[in-house]
């Protein structure tokens, strides 16, 4: 092989791998600005996720509150005028 062939493989070899580089540099900054709005999505579902459970939280405990007794003896007292044996009832008076 003569010199000039020899440093045109070369040439090409590293204008190749330059390239290369470059595709590859300019992929990762696409699959980067790709990722960021993923990241502020994910952000967003957990935050609404957590909203989910709390609600369901609170609905439960209001569900076993109805479901119980105390439930239903306040609003014995409170709406029907109810009470147990022996207690006495005070009525304020209306205006």
């Amino acid at each position: 092989m003569t010199d000039n062939l020899k440093k045109a493989l070369i040439l090409s070899g590293v204008a190749f791998a330059t390239i290369l580089i470059i595709v590859l540099f300019v992929v990762v900054i696409v699959q980067i600005a790709n990722i960021a709005p993923l990241k502020r999505e994910r952000a967003e579902a957990k935050a609404k996720l957590e909203q989910i459970l709390n609600r369901k939280e609170e609905l439960t405990d209001a569900i076993e509150y109805i479901e119980g007794n105390k439930f239903i003896e306040e609003y014995a007292r409170e709406e029907l005028g109810y009470g147990k044996e022996g207690e006495i009832k005070f009525v304020p008076k209306e205006k």
